[in-house]
């Protein structure tokens, strides 16, 4: 997602972004962990993060998402989604140490979404919900997603 795609999704409202600004610094400061940056780099990474923040209007009215919803899976459940979508470059016969790479970053993705307070956020029990393959899954996350929403707006009470 380029800081471009999300200044303009974030001129409207009711706007879904596959991935956020916040998840890529998880993603980069692991590949980092991993040996695949230098503290130079991370530094340059950081400063740059900070800057796009800092340019990103977010519709010149805000600077966070009105919702963060993660989809929590277990990492066997993580295993079969990538096996299922498909991308050589994903699958361990690619590359067999993709293994602990995503062991690692399902781990840190709980932490991450434990950590995360720059706007209300749900969680949704991706295992127990396959709203990829199931229209009534699909229709339940939905239906907890609008709930939250309009929590967050103060129509319900919390």
């Amino acid at each position: 997602m380029t800081i471009k795609s999300i200044k303009k999704a974030m001129q409207d409202d009711n706007n879904v972004l596959d991935r956020s600004i916040y998840e890529d610094s998880l993603l980069f400061h692991l590949n980092a962990d991993l040996g695949r940056a230098t503290e130079t780099e991370v530094k340059v990474y950081d400063e740059l993060l900070d800057n796009m923040m800092q340019e990103l209007p977010y519709a010149a009215h805000k600077k966070h998402p009105d919702l963060l919803v993660h989809i929590k899976v277990s990492f066997q459940t993580m295993m079969e989604r990538i096996q299922k979508r498909g991308r050589e470059y994903e699958q361990l016969e690619f590359d067999p140490t993709l293994y602990d790479y995503y062991k690692e970053l399902n781990s840190r993705y709980d932490q991450w979404y434990e950590d995360y307070h720059e706007s209300p956020k749900i969680q949704i029990d991706g295992d127990r919900l396959n709203f990829v393959d199931n229209a009534d899954a699909r229709d339940e996350v939905i239906r907890m997603i609008d709930e939250k929403i309009l929590e967050v707006q103060g129509v319900i009470a919390e």
